[in-house]
């Protein structure tokens, strides 16, 4: 009974949930291996997202040219901004734009023309977010189990129609209209005790800032600081970071739903969590997959918030949670010496979703979409600079990476 006890308070879990809990802590990893062909399909799905081979670390490019720089001392490394590395293997699935029922959403909603102007995408995800979260009115709607196959445009004809959904649809649904608009998105889920998911909203990655942040198209809001709009991992660990809620400020992009309460959000990210997949049309799985469900969710807690009972992973770490995308890692891969010329072989790697091209421009010239990522440069003595980036299948543009040099 002490044992019990302590369990139940270590865990912080009812006596009379304790069993279900672990029963599925349990069967969790036995049902995972019943269906562990499903994880050999999501590692090939996800290795399409890679430019090169993932960097073997974070200062990975920076090593390498200060490496090269150790074997050939007639190169002088002056600067190597190349952003920051997805950390290893980034197990997210992503639903690609080109899916069937994703284009009937983008085609039959006129997606194209809601998000307008791109070239202040912030505005533009905004606008995507407005129209999303007001499709339907917040509440549940019983329509019977054919309802649960209903693609992403029948669910809005449905709401048109006076259906009602909860959060964790319109969240589904933001994700896959962001993926129409060719915008990387997920759904996160956010808890004040970490078993009870008392909202779920989604998630978009901004190029124009460089990072993710939540567009709760529930409650209709985003949360943003000096400008910048924030992800729920900065809301979840804000106090780490600085952020104290009056530094938060709730940002309104659309009109409040009747049936949604108008409540402070903030207590409840405590704990949060992400599905590591959005492709919930094209792949369907198996309930217990390892490659949906527990073991393909990560979460994260602020300090102080205790243990959870779950397979579920957990992620602390910033740069895995919210991995970075689209950016070039520049690498040295060797030189040498031909004639007066200063050879040089770079090599360029990068993550993300959707890559339309990886561009390189050398000294003050323009850009040139590349189809190889090893490269051989030659160079004359005398100061240089070479610049890398992604763009995207709808024209957004990541992050400048740079390395600038001398030859000698």
């Amino acid at each position: 009974m002490a044992i019990g006890a302590w369990f139940c308070m270590y865990y912080r879990v009812r006596p009379s949930a304790a069993p279900r809990l672990l029963a599925r802590q349990v069967l969790t990893p036995v049902v995972a291996w019943w269906h562990r062909a499903d994880v050999k399909t999501a590692v090939e799905l996800r290795s399409a997202c890679w430019l090169g081979s993932p960097a073997s670390s974070r200062d990975a490019a920076s090593l390498s040219w200060i490496s090269l720089a150790r074997q050939d001392s007639s190169i002088e490394v002056v600067d190597v901004r190349c952003g920051t590395a997805a950390d290893g293997d980034i197990p997210f699935v992503y639903e690609s734009p080109l899916t069937p029922a994703i284009v009937e959403l983008r085609e039959r909603c006129g997606l194209d023309e809601v998000v307008g102007d791109r070239s202040d995408e912030y505005a533009a995800m905004l606008r995507l977010g407005a129209w999303a979260g007001t499709r339907w009115d917040h509440g549940q709607t019983v329509h019977g189990p054919t309802y649960d196959a209903l693609t992403p445009y029948q669910r809005v004809e449905a709401g048109s129609a006076g259906a009602k959904f909860l959060c964790h649809t319109v969240a589904r649904l933001t994700v896959q209209a962001a993926a129409a608009a060719g915008w990387p998105a997920r759904v996160t889920t956010v808890s004040s005790d970490g078993y009870a998911w008392e909202h779920s909203f989604a998630e978009l990655w901004s190029t124009q800032f460089d990072k993710w942040f939540v567009l709760d198209t529930d409650i209709n809001v985003v949360y943003e600081c000096d400008g910048r709009p924030l992800s729920a991992f900065e809301l979840c660990h804000r106090r780490e970071l600085g952020l104290s809620d009056g530094l938060v400020r709730v940002r309104r992009f659309a009109a409040p739903k009747p049936g949604v309460a108008q409540t402070d959000m903030l207590p409840l990210f405590g704990y949060v969590h992400v599905d590591l997949r959005s492709d919930w049309v094209s792949r369907q799985l198996a309930r217990g997959s390892p490659a949906g469900g527990d073991l393909a969710t990560w979460w994260s807690a602020a300090p102080g918030f205790g243990a959870v009972l779950t397979q579920r992973v957990r992620e602390d770490d910033p740069v895995r949670f919210d991995w970075p995308m689209y950016h070039v890692q520049i690498m040295a891969l060797g030189c040498e010496r031909v004639d007066d010329a200063f050879v040089l072989t770079a090599g360029f790697c990068g993550y993300g979703p959707w890559v339309r091209n990886l561009e390189v421009a050398v000294d003050e010239g323009g850009w040139e979409p590349q189809s190889k990522l090893e490269q051989v440069f030659r160079f004359q003595p005398g100061g240089h600079r070479l610049r890398a980036r992604m763009t995207t299948a709808k024209g957004s543009i990541g992050p400048e990476s740079v390395v600038e040099f001398h030859v000698r």
